[in-house]
């Protein structure tokens, strides 16, 4: 074996190990998913009611798992096809090349039996990342009930999000910053609202800080957004867009899907923070309006 072919072997090899590295760490998020799903399953037979309700939550759930298993059956085809025509059916030497024509043969050989695989695994992105992203909108529309203006902004925000991500490619750089846009400025709102009336809570109020935190963080998708951050700065640094975008979008992806089953989750089993905050601003309301009426 020539040097130039132990290079390409070298590098052709640290792509796929941190490929199947990568194809773990999703395997390892479905996991934690579909033990979500479970939950949520369990939820929906044991409480009868809201059933139309908890119909349509357990549609879109359905529908993110079979699209998430889709997606681990497309990453787990890919990386064996990568790894066959790698090192297995690897021709690209045969006619003695230089280093470069030999580089280029073999990405133009493994891209002609991987491309379908890879494609699949793009799209399939687009369904968990509109969902999530509809989740959080769906959140902060909620908090926000006498607002007409505030609710048009964040439909016509969202509206305008999935406009530009199921017209193009999933990930392109204007649907990637309009959703981190979107994301992060409903999460935000998320968060002044409920730090504002968790203020109105008693001081002995019956849940600690550390359980506060922890599902206000969850709930509002503030790691769902850091994640979502990481893979766009990734993905607009050159040096890192072939295998650290790749494995934050993967991230960004499971955890879109974990977010929508915890939100269910959280709201059945009535520990929603953002559920109570709504509660206090009606409660506020309604007082509010007894003393314009008594005065």
């Amino acid at each position: 074996m020539t040097p130039p072919e132990a290079a390409i072997l070298a590098s052709s090899g640290a792509e796929i190990y941190f490929s199947i590295q990568y194809l773990v760490t999703n395997i390892v998020l479905n996991g934690a998913f579909v033990l979500l799903v479970g939950i949520a399953i369990q939820l929906v037979i044991t409480n009868p009611h809201k059933k139309r309700f908890k119909a349509l939550w357990m549609a879109i759930i359905i529908l993110t798992f079979i699209v998430a298993t889709l997606d681990a059956i497309a990453k787990t085809a890919y990386d064996l096809e990568l790894c066959k025509y790698t090192f297995i059916k690897n021709s690209s030497w045969i006619n003695g090349g230089s280093s470069k024509e030999d580089t280029a043969l073999l990405k133009s050989q493994v891209g002609k039996h991987t491309t379908v695989w890879l494609s699949a695994e793009v799209w399939l992105q687009i369904i968990p990342l509109l969902v999530s992203d509809c989740i959080v909108t769906w959140r902060a529309w909620v908090l926000w009930p006498n607002h007409k203006y505030v609710r048009a902004a964040f439909g016509v925000l969202q509206g305008a999000n999935i406009a530009s991500t199921g017209s193009s490619l999933p990930w392109d750089f204007s649907a990637i910053y309009l959703s981190l846009g979107v994301n992060v400025i409903m999460t935000s709102s998320i968060i002044l609202k409920v730090w504002y009336f968790r203020k109105l809570l008693p001081q002995n109020y019956k849940r600690t800080a550390l359980q506060k935190t922890l599902l206000l963080w969850a709930e509002s998708g503030i790691v769902y957004c850091t994640a979502q951050n990481l893979a766009v700065n990734a993905q607009t640094d050159e040096d890192a867009v072939s295998l650290g975008s790749k494995f934050l979008t993967d991230i960004v992806v499971a955890l879109g899907g974990i977010y929508t089953v915890f939100v269910f989750i959280a709201v059945n089993k009535e520990v929603s923070q953002i559920n109570e905050t709504v509660h206090l601003e009606y409660t506020r309301s309604q007082r509010v309006m007894e003393q314009d009426t008594s005065g």
